[in-house]
């Protein structure tokens, strides 16, 4: 017997895809597999179901570690780096933290981590409980106060951490 040209989906994803109906209703709605109705049955098309896997084994393999597109889990390198150009209200941060770091000229994450625990407090409006909520922001976010942003294409100062100079 010939392979079918159509099939309907519980018996697509049952005997030809081998996968659950609701993955060919996702599959269908992305447009990834043509479907025709005939009265009140919708039919896969299988040819669109083959062009779909011609495709994918065409395409470069989709795990970003083995092609270099992210950094290994646990890095934080880059995400520290990325996060360097968010702005203090994507922060979440409360509302009142916001404004008094606003009201004092910190409107970026990079002049935030430049300052110390102690220039923060000075602010007008910000006391421990902001304080500690910046902090467990940065925490987060793999980042602490007082640390030195180096100008783009130089190196960072490695004084009194291991290994530095």
């Amino acid at each position: 017997m010939p392979d079918p040209l159509t099939a309907p989906i519980p018996k697509f994803a049952r005997e030809i895809a081998h996968v659950a109906d609701s993955t060919v209703w996702a599959m269908i709605s992305r447009g990834e597999l043509e479907t025709i109705s005939i009265g009140r049955r919708r039919l896969v098309v299988v040819e669109s179901y083959r062009q779909l896997i011609a495709k994918k084994l065409a395409a470069p393999r989709e795990d970003a570690r083995r092609n270099g597109y992210v950094p290994r889990l646990g890095s934080k390198k880059s995400k520290a780096t990325a996060d360097l150009t968010v702005s203090i209200e994507d922060l979440g941060l409360s509302i009142r933290a916001t404004n008094a770091l606003r009201s004092d000229g910190i409107e970026t994450l990079p002049e935030l981590v430049t300052k110390s625990e102690a220039e923060l407090l000075r602010t007008p409006n910000l006391g421990k409980i902001s304080l500690n909520e910046i902090n467990a922001m940065l925490k987060r976010r793999g980042l602490r106060l007082g640390r030195e942003i180096a100008e783009p294409g130089t190196a960072p100062d490695n004084r009194g951490c291991r290994g530095g100079a």
